[in-house]
């Protein structure tokens, strides 16, 4: 894959990668803390949710001869992101997170990718594409306030 110009392609298909491996990193942090299983669950579900989501965009995209604005979007960025999510379910997998590491990783990624504007390169002149990404980054908007909710709750119960 290419920095300077990315494919609207290439850009799907790693957001689509990277809303998983957001899945998968949670499934391991469920699976590392049994008491904390069910905030995991959800957040694991609407993961593969936004996945789901993006499939669909990009066949409305490609069916509607859509503009996807590829100079607004740094693969590098996304590319590093997936590599350091890889690193972080290895060590939950391994067991060498803590439960408030965890929850400050989840806080970590879900802030960067909303902060990052990732869901900004579809140019939003087709009313659906932008009703999707609009209730996607609204979704995100949540997941950061969930986790941020719950590191608050373990920062207390320390």
């Amino acid at each position: 894959m290419t920095v300077t110009s990315p494919t609207s392609m290439q850009i799907i298909t790693l957001l689509i990668s990277h809303e998983r491996h957001m899945g998968k990193l949670y499934t391991a942090y469920r699976d590392a803390f049994p008491a904390q299983q069910e905030f995991w669950e959800s957040l694991i579900r609407e993961e593969e949710f936004h996945a789901e989501l993006i499939e669909e965009t990009a066949e409305i995209i490609r069916n509607d001869n859509g503009i996807f604005a590829e100079s607004r979007f740094r693969l590098l960025a996304l590319e590093k992101a997936t590599i350091y999510i890889d690193e972080e379910i290895d060590k939950a997998v391994k067991r060498k997170v803590t439960p408030i590491e965890a929850i400050s990783v989840a806080y970590y990624l879900e802030k960067s990718l909303f902060e990052q504007n990732f869901y900004d390169i579809f140019s939003l002149n087709i009313g659906v594409v932008n009703a999707l990404f609009t209730d996607m980054k609204g979704m995100v908007q949540e997941h950061i306030a969930r986790v941020e909710e719950m590191r608050e709750k373990m920062h207390r119960q320390k």
